[in-house]
């Protein structure tokens, strides 16, 4: 939807009242996500049909806009992972990563209470059918918090002293 739109953005899209996207957008550059959300605000509509999309954040080489650059950061399914200091697209100087990650609506409390927690999750979005299931969730989150705060609290408390026994 974006590389095609020749970086025009929300410009490129506003001339139709429903996108359709059937395809594996996974690689999403923010110039793309921007001119995607403008043409929502701007009330059109967007059919996203496929799947594993709007996933991880690339940037284009401006000169060279059939070159992409993805960085793997801490969280997602990876064969690469960026070291410390490599976070940052060389292309565009954004932060790469993750744009979001979409969870299986069949997951019970303790299953997405389990995913939040090791995702470094700052928003989760849920339908009126699924609300009771995330809210169980974000107090089992809530929970496992304060379970570690303990725990760090107690360790750091702790004091160890290993003696070893002379013969």
């Amino acid at each position: 939807m974006g590389y095609r739109a020749g970086g025009r953005g929300a410009a490129a899209l506003a001339p139709y009242k429903v996108v359709l996207n059937g395809t594996h957008p996974e690689y999403y550059s923010e110039q793309m996500m921007d001119g995607t959300e403008a043409y929502l605000a701007a009330g059109g509509r967007v059919m996203y049909l496929g799947g594993n999309g709007y996933y991880w954040v690339v940037g284009y080489k401006p000169d060279m806009p059939w070159i992409m650059e993805v960085r793997k950061l801490e969280a997602g399914s990876r064969a690469w992972q960026a070291r410390p200091g490599e976070h940052y697209l060389a292309t565009t100087g954004e932060r790469s990563g993750l744009y979001y990650t979409c969870i299986n609506g069949y997951l019970q409390a303790d299953e997405l209470a389990y995913i939040l927690n090791n995702s470094e999750s700052k928003l989760l979005i849920t339908s009126k059918d699924k609300l009771a299931v995330a809210r169980q969730a974000l107090r089992e989150r809530k929970l496992d918090e304060a379970y570690q705060d303990w725990l760090r609290q107690l360790r750091d408390r702790t004091y160890v002293e290993n003696r070893l026994q002379e013969q």
